[in-house]
This record gives C-alpha cells, structure tokens and sequence, in this order.
C-alpha cells in the first residue's frame, strides 16, 4: 500500500445493502459524534461514497455518513472497495481520518499509531507519524514503550518510499558515506533522501570526511613510507625517551614506557615466545596479540596526527 496517495476516486461505486456493511475500526475513544450524524443526515441529495474493506465489509472511511444513511432510512449507499490486508485498511483508515473530515483527537492518534507500530513493526518512525499525524519523535516514544525492536529486517526499516534503511544511527552514517562515495555530485538533500536521514546529518558527515582526508594527507606528508627500522633504532628511540623527563614526571609517562620497554624482548624473542605455547592456546594468543597489535597501531596514528598537526600549525605561524 502506498503512503502517497489517498485518491480512491477512480475506484468503481457501487450500491450496497448497508445490512451488509460492519462498523469500522473504533479509532475514536469517544465513538462517532452524533451531532455530526445528525448534521449529515439533514444534508439534501447523496453523500459522497464511503470507503469499505471488501474483505471484511468493514468501514474505513465515512461511518459518519453511514450511520446518517440509516437515520435517513435508507436501505443502500454508494461504495467504494479497497483490495488489500485488514491491516493496510486500518492504517487507511487512520490517515483518512487525519487528513480530512472530523479530525482524530491526540490520543486517538497516538493509540492508533501503537497498532500500526504492533502491525507494521518494520515501518520507519517517520512512516508512522506520516499515517497517523504525529511527529517521529513521538513515534519513537511509542515504539520504545510498547517493545523491544523487530529485527526481521536485519535492523532496518522501510519508508514510505518502500526503500529499506538501517536503524542503528551508526549504520546510517556508514550508509550516508556510502552513497557520498558512490555519486559525489549529488545534493545534501538527494543523499539525505535516499539513506533517510536530515540533510544536516549528512552535511555533517561530509565535513568528517572532508577533515579526514586532510589529516591523512598531512600524515603522508609529513610520514614519508619508508623501509622498516633496523633493531637498533627502535634501541635507541627507547633509551632517549627512557631519559626524557617530560615522561618520566607522570603517572602517564612512565605506564607509557613500561609498556614500551617490552617491545625489544618481543621482537627478539617472538619465535620462541610463540613456540612455547601448547596448541590449545594459540587461537587465544593469536587474538590477543592482533589486539594488542591493532591497540599500538592506533598510538602510533594518533602520534602521526598530533605531528602534523603541529607542522601545520607551526607552518601557518610563519
């Protein structure tokens, strides 16, 4: 069912026994205003058709003017049916109500909107609030009340414009640097469109990317690639900071060189360090030594960082 379009216009009429016909889906707490009914009862010539699930024979759309047919007496009213789900017409019947006629009060739209979550758990927030006039954020407020998420769609859900997007606010950014990636001349707001996102969030994430990339060039610059060090240097780089006072006069400084004053025995002694542990052990060592390995890597970007961004300070002072 689309959420584009509530013209139902085209549809054949139809003259049915109103014998034949249900009431509808009680969105109004309240029930249907009799001064309502009793003002269309009084209107001269015929109403308008009403809406009617045909499977059901439940009203989706006009019960007013239903019930005024009876007061009038009449036996038929013009119809129009909808193919589709009983869950599908109620969520029709919901926006029907909210774009036109008697209005639905607050709280009748927001228990609306609980149904529609509980039947269309995979639908955005936006989606929802769309169906039932609320805003997002009050969606979400529902959605967090009534239960946990539905994962059916691997943590994604589906807008009105049917396109499946991630949930996790992490997962959307990935998806927004993503599509940047893939079309790099199209608008904030295409990109935001198709990841289903603001444009804000994606302005944003542009900026990253943007100061990303300047980073990394200033650490090329500034870190030509260059064969491995002999032993020795990395000996004597260790023995210079071992002498900085600068590292030795804080708590920080000297975890830091504790830990680096390893690294000559492991790079000495790896092979027989490896050798020594019983088979069972080696996936478990393999793991730890490549977090180990991934937690360094990370200090020495970071280092990389602060030099360039020293150089490039210390060049823009000039």
């Amino acid at each position: 069912m689309s959420d584009t379009e509530l013209d139902f216009s085209g549809l054949p009429v139809l003259q049915v026994a109103i014998e034949c016909l249900r009431r509808g889906f009680a969105l109004r707490l309240d029930g249907c205003s009799d001064e309502s009914v009793e003002v269309l009862s009084e209107v001269v010539g015929e109403l308008p058709p009403i809406l009617v699930h045909r499977g059901s024979k439940r009203v989706i759309d006009g019960m007013h003017r239903l019930l005024a047919a009876r007061r009038r007496g009449l036996a038929t009213i013009a119809v129009r049916y909808f193919e589709g789900t009983l869950a599908d017409a109620f969520v029709l019947a919901v926006r029907a109500n909210v774009a036109h006629g008697l209005p639905l009060p607050l709280r009748d739209r927001r228990v609306a909107a609980a149904r529609i979550l509980s039947s269309h758990p995979h639908w955005s927030n936006r989606r929802v609030a769309t169906a039932a006039g609320l805003s997002d954020k009050t969606v979400a407020a529902i959605r967090a009340r009534i239960g946990p998420e539905d994962a059916t769609l691997g943590g994604r859900r589906v807008g009105a414009d049917g396109r499946a997007r991630p949930v996790d606010a992490r997962a959307r950014r990935m998806e927004v640097e993503r599509l940047l990636g893939e079309d790099t001349s199209a608008s904030l707001r295409r990109i935001a469109v198709r990841a289903g996102v603001s444009p804000e969030t994606v302005r944003t994430v542009k900026a990253g990317l943007a100061a990303a990339h300047l980073e990394s060039v200033a650490v090329r610059k500034t870190e030509p690639i260059s064969p491995r060090r002999p032993q020795h240097d990395s000996r004597q780089g260790l023995h210079r900071l071992a002498g900085d006072p600068a590292l030795r006069s804080t708590d920080a400084g000297r975890l830091l060189l504790r830990l680096l004053s390893a690294y000559p025995v492991l790079a000495k002694e790896s092979d027989r360090l490896v050798d020594s542990a019983p088979q069972y052990a080696l996936e478990n060592l393999q793991h730890l030594a490549q977090a180990h390995a991934d937690a360094w890597r990370g200090v020495a970007e970071r280092a990389a960082m602060r030099r360039s961004l020293s150089d490039m300070s210390a060049v823009q002072a000039r």
